[in-house]
């Protein structure tokens, strides 16, 4: 696979919305997400002890 853009975000919080509504005030991670470059997105999440960590890989 070759690519021309590729960016990642990667946040932590206490729940989905939170981390969505961090991403989306963020300009370079709200870039990211609405970006037309990528064509593939690989999505990570851990949960521990009420806490959540995302990792989004975009690849275009």
């Amino acid at each position: 696979m070759s690519w021309t853009v590729a960016g990642e975000n990667v946040g932590a919080g206490g729940s989905m919305r939170a981390l969505y509504e961090a991403f989306m005030k963020s300009d370079p991670h709200r870039d990211n997400i609405l970006g037309r470059g990528s064509r593939r997105v690989g999505v990570g999440v851990y949960a521990h002890g009420g806490f959540l960590w995302v990792t989004l890989i975009f690849v275009g």
